[in-house]
């Protein structure tokens, strides 16, 4: 299955994590939009950068670029903010194309959605860099996670779709090693949010999330093949968790711990076996253990 496939699981699914698994004294952050508006008065091809922080106070002497979004993308626009937190970069050769603003932050990195670089104005744009940590307790990360099982002869395929809550003022910089089922292969993984600094790959049967984990909410999807449908997933600070495969004849679903499934024929476009377990507040969902036999094709 391709890339994105999860997706349609993941809408369906829907629903925000309603609280933190952490000391009750954490403060829920709600990150401000980074943003990017044509402002006519500006010259020609040039952006004007406004670098936050937190708290919305400006960040000043900190790196910021402009990236160019291009299968051949010329070299970066470097500048630095100033007291204010602003910086000016211009490229009049990227006019009609596009870029993105990018700050690097003590080994974090942070950027905007990709947008239009034009030829008449220019862009203004409000980025937030964070103070960052290597320590997921630190930035108050949590996850939450839809699988999907599907047939693959001569085994089953599996879909993954993460999502990770930063609910904190602290950015996480992931060294993560996520262990992979036994026997998993044709591994693709990606991140699926668009401003969202973060590689996933896997290697000897482990996949690793590197990068950079910004206040709010990210999301991630990674695919592969099993010999077999039962087998063990084990993402860390887990408080909500969905598993689901397509409802045949004789489809049977099993997560130790977790409800019987139940038929949902609504929300998925064809009939579906969902369970699903949500921790208490405080606590946290232990390793999965998943047994899917009697697997079909989704059905029209």
């Amino acid at each position: 299955m391709k890339r994105g496939a999860v997706a349609a699981v993941l809408l369906a699914c829907g629903g925000a994590v309603a609280h933190a698994p952490s000391a009750p004294s954490i403060e829920l952050f709600k990150p401000p939009p980074d943003t990017h508006v044509l402002d006519a008065a500006l010259a020609p091809a040039t952006v004007d950068v406004a670098l936050l922080d937190a708290t919305g106070a400006p960040a000043p002497n900190e790196s910021v670029f402009l990236a160019q979004i291009s299968d051949h993308p010329a070299p970066d626009v470097m500048g630095v903010s100033d007291a204010r937190g602003h910086v000016t970069l211009a490229a009049p050769s990227w006019a009609g194309g596009q870029a993105r603003a990018v700050c690097r932050k003590d080994g974090a990195i942070f950027f905007t959605e990709p947008f239009a670089i034009p030829a008449h104005g220019g862009v203004r744009v409000t980025l937030h860099a964070y103070a960052s940590s290597r320590k997921m307790d630190d930035a108050a990360v949590i996850f939450e996670m839809n699988t999907l099982v599907e047939p693959h002869a001569p085994g089953v395929s599996v879909t993954v779709g993460l999502r990770v809550y930063d609910y904190s003022r602290v950015a996480w910089k992931p060294d993560l090693a996520l262990p992979l089922p036994a026997g998993a292969t044709h591994f693709e993984g990606g991140v699926t949010s668009p401003a969202t600094s973060l590689d996933v790959d896997a290697k000897d049967g482990v996949a690793h999330l590197a990068g950079t984990i910004a206040p709010g909410m990210h999301t991630i999807e990674m695919r592969f093949d099993l010999p077999a449908g039962s087998f063990r997933l084990t993402p860390p600070h887990l408080v909500r968790a969905r598993v689901v495969t397509w409802a045949g004849p004789a489809t049977r679903l099993e997560v130790a711990g977790f409800d019987a499934p139940a038929v949902d024929r609504t929300r998925f476009g064809a009939p579906a076996l969902l369970t699903m377990r949500e921790a208490a507040p405080g606590a946290v969902i232990g390793p999965l253990d998943i047994t899917a036999t009697g697997l079909v094709d989704k059905q029209p």
